[in-house]
């Protein structure tokens, strides 16, 4: 073990006056498992664990536990997979998780590296980043998928996991799918938010399936469970993205929203077996300025650029969604894990499989018969489709392409809520012309409607149908509601929100992600400090600004803000402390103590506010504590030391 430690110092008696911290980096031995596992077992979150200077080979035939949120990089190291996963983790993340520098091949049993856990709701520039990156890593030849993100915790995960998946080689065996990325079904709760980092993002991976013929399950990447992906700058050969709907799952709703832009998607197979760039079976999205490459036979091309479908108008789905659209033939529970939970054995409850239990005891076979059948936050809905007639028969269906999210009250959703949007994609095998009628949506056109639940570029644009691009003055001044126009000068897709208005709606978010190209950050990004005698005090925390931006940050400043703030006092003095300057490449600490100054609930937000670095302006951390009654105890210097963590 080779480990450069965290090093504090408290002095001037009863006060703490100087004060320097920095996370543990840890070093393998070698490449192999057990010298990996050796060191990741002496982590808390923050640490660094690296393979060995020049990396190395070895074979893993036992797979690594990640136990912390802490960064992970093999160091070149190449690892050969003997029937196991390379690695896996379930945590709680407080700051960054991230894995990079591997190269894997070999046999994986179920995904090479296998992501769950909880990670807070809030993942960008203006946050303390307590998210996922997985980049710069090799897959080759693996005969399963290289990524799996959320799986193992879905259906009853709580908050997804988000982040960016950046930089990556993924070579799968044909046949084989690259990355499948599960979010969480509550996320059809509330509308998305474009433009943001609310989601996971995929950018500059390299996608390539060798064979000599395409298959459907080429995925770069499959979403599901109310997913939330934005994938840019990838480049995709020989593949597709697919991203699944409600009920081809049990137990689990689609895909909820996607942005796509400025990748390239090309098929090399020349039997006729390239058929879509992307497949879209509910949620929505933007896509624009992708590259893809077509041909009508399905020959050195995709014979469609974008393909939708709804899977329940031709067969039931997966329980509880085990009925086609409009067949409405039981109550489900909002949750979508299943109709509604009871105690009982399985045998009680009648369950067929483990897709209709929820687990040992319980059963989701009997349709809930009140609200608090369906569990905390969850409600019964009666019409799972909506109320179309005849031909559109439960038109919208349930989480289908262009319907809005649920109502927070009934659950019920709108016909054509959150269109899709598309613009500026092109061709590379006819000169690059832009591609018109980029949607098919063959079999289910009574559905999934063009200028209704989807809107894309047509031959030329009046504002008055589909989606138009070019110069802000260029727009036309009149509009028909809900159609959208980009404006290349100001990056800006302008949707007519009422007859003739435009609203300016969208913006991509900042490239690189800020988990590439450096941001500042603030560990922990929460603390609770537990249940304190009033009068007393709680050991110290320490908190610890990183510039990993590329420019300084000045005019530093820590302070709480609102609720309780004399309760939390901050100690920043001393070396290491936090001055008005952080240079890039560079930490500073400075701790905080909690004295409750009464009973009950006490909390405040820690800010630190700054100029330059990632231009974010302020990153916060939220703090919590309880006050009880008691005698009052003072804390010697010692017990100070002692309890510092």
């Amino acid at each position: 073990m080779n480990a450069l430690k965290k090093v504090l110092l408290i002095g001037c008696g009863f006060l703490v006056c100087g004060l320097t911290v920095s996370a543990t980096t840890y070093t393998a031995a070698s490449c192999s498992s057990a010298d990996f596992q050796t060191e990741l077992n002496l982590t808390v979150d923050g640490d660094t664990v690296n393979g060995p200077n020049g990396g190395g080979t070895a074979t893993w035939s036992t797979r690594l536990t990640i136990p912390h949120s802490i960064t992970f990089n093999g160091k070149s190291c190449s690892i050969a997979l003997s029937g196991v996963d390379a690695m896996a983790t379930n945590i709680t993340a407080t700051t960054l998780l991230r894995i990079t520098g591997f190269t894997f091949t070999g046999t994986s049993s179920f995904g090479a590296i296998d992501i769950d856990g909880v990670f807070p709701s809030t993942c960008g520039p203006s946050n303390n980043l307590p998210c996922l990156r997985i980049d710069h890593n090799t897959f080759t030849n693996l005969p399963t998928r290289s990524i799996i993100i959320g799986y193992q915790n879905s259906p009853t995960a709580t908050a997804a996991v988000w982040g960016v998946i950046d930089h990556n080689t993924f070579t799968p065996q044909p046949t084989i799918p690259a990355v499948l990325y599960y979010g969480i079904n509550d996320s059809w709760f509330s509308a998305p938010t474009p433009g943001t980092f609310n989601a996971l993002y995929f950018e500059n991976n390299s996608y390539t399936w060798g064979g000599t013929t395409w298959s459907a399950n080429h995925d770069a990447v499959d979403v599901e469970v109310g997913g939330q992906i934005v994938q840019r700058y990838e480049t995709i050969v020989n593949g597709s993205s697919f991203y699944h709907d409600t009920g081809g799952t049990p137990q689990s709703r689609g895909v909820h929203w996607w942005e796509r832009y400025n990748n390239s998607i090309t098929c090399t197979y020349t039997d006729g077996s390239c058929y879509d760039a992307s497949g879209y079976r509910g949620g929505s999205g933007y896509d624009f300025n992708n590259s893809i490459g077509l041909d009508a036979g399905g020959s050195g091309g995709f014979v469609t650029a974008y393909a939708t479908e709804i899977f329940r108008l031709g067969s039931p789905g997966g329980a509880p969604m085990n009925f086609t659209v409009g067949a409405d033939s039981h109550t489900v529970s909002s949750s979508f894990r299943g109709w509604y939970s009871v105690s009982g054995s399985p045998t009680d409850c009648k369950c067929s499989s483990n897709s209709d239990c929820g687990g040992a005891g319980i059963c989701n076979l009997i349709s809930p018969p009140n609200d608090a059948a369906c569990g905390t936050g969850y409600k019964v809905i009666s019409d799972i489709d909506g109320s179309g007639t005849g031909a559109q028969l439960g038109y919208p269906a349930r989480d289908q392409l262009g319907v809005g999210s649920d109502n927070p009250s009934t659950h019920a959703q709108v016909a054509a809520g959150m269109p899709a949007y598309s613009w500026s994609n092109t061709d590379p095998n006819n000169s690059n012309a832009v591609i018109t009628n980029l949607v098919s949506n063959s079999g289910d056109t009574n559905y999934i409607q063009p200028n209704i639940d989807f809107y894309e570029q047509g031959a030329t644009f009046t504002g008055a149908t589909g989606t138009g691009t070019g110069l802000l003055s260029a727009r036309p001044s009149t509009c028909t509601v809900a159609v959208g126009y980009f404006a290349t000068d100001t990056n800006t897709l302008y949707l007519c929100k009422t007859t003739n208005t435009w609203t300016a709606s969208y913006s991509p978010a900042v490239y690189p992600d800020p988990l590439v190209s450096g941001t500042v950050t603030l560990s922990p990004s929460l603390e609770n400090f537990g249940s304190i005698t009033v009068g007393s005090s709680s050991s110290l925390v320490i908190f610890t600004v990183t510039n990993n931006s590329s420019a300084s940050m000045t005019s530093v400043t820590v302070v709480n803000s609102g609720g309780n703030t004399g309760d939390f006092t901050i100690t920043n003095t001393g070396t290491g402390s936090c001055g008005s300057t952080v240079t890039t490449s560079s930490s500073c600490s400075f701790t905080v103590v909690f004295s409750p100054a009464s009973t009950g609930a006490r909390s405040t937000t820690l800010q630190v506010s700054y100029s330059g670095g990632d231009g974010a302006s302020q990153k916060t951390s939220s703090l919590s504590g309880t006050g009880i009654a008691g005698s009052p105890g003072v804390a010697s210097p010692v017990d100070l030391i002692a309890a510092v963590r």
